[in-house]
């Protein structure tokens, strides 16, 4: 991509973002960007998605960010992340927020954990093996997910991880 492309796929980004609530700097607008390249390059390896990469931003990213307001307190768990959505694009806009992927393909889980080295992501624990079986403790304040399971099943699986409290969001 040609820096003027760049430039224009960071505006983008930003200006959307901005419809949704939420302010990105240029830096956090290039490291999501830049987490969408790894997607890109591992996606022939790993599946991550079907989505054509130019229709990326929207349907990954700003779908992603659009939960980011109704999020609770940290951890917020994402069941079935994928290839981290919506989970690691919201630790990557949110720095100050703790995030919980869980996800069950080792291929995508290795993906993840590329994705938290080569970003120095601080604020992502990267949690492999059947959510169904999520040795976690009941108590996290947000349980989110995107196109995980049915939504009646999510909210099964979710339920016993959510706090009191707590709320479930379901993209």
């Amino acid at each position: 991509m040609s820096a003027g492309a760049a430039k224009g796929e960071t505006a983008r980004l930003q200006q959307g973002a901005g419809e949704l609530g939420v302010a990105l700097g240029e830096e956090t607008a290039r490291r999501l960007l830049a987490y969408l390249d790894l997607v890109y390059v591992w996606n022939r390896h790993a599946g991550i998605t079907t989505i054509a990469r130019s229709d990326a931003v929207r349907l990954h990213v700003l779908d992603s960010l659009a939960v980011a307001s109704e999020l609770g307190e940290s951890p917020v768990l994402d069941l079935g992340t994928g290839g981290g959505l919506p989970g690691m694009v919201l630790a990557i806009a949110l720095p100050e927020r703790d995030f919980v992927l869980a996800e069950s393909n080792r291929k995508r889980c290795s993906f993840l954990h590329e994705v938290v080295r080569q970003l120095g992501l601080r604020n992502v624990r990267v949690v492999e093996g059947d959510v169904d079986r999520l040795s976690e403790p009941a108590g996290y304040p947000t349980v989110v997910s995107r196109a995980f399971r049915p939504p009646l099943e999510f909210l099964r699986t979710a339920r016993p991880l959510v706090a009191a409290a707590g709320k479930v969001l379901l993209l």
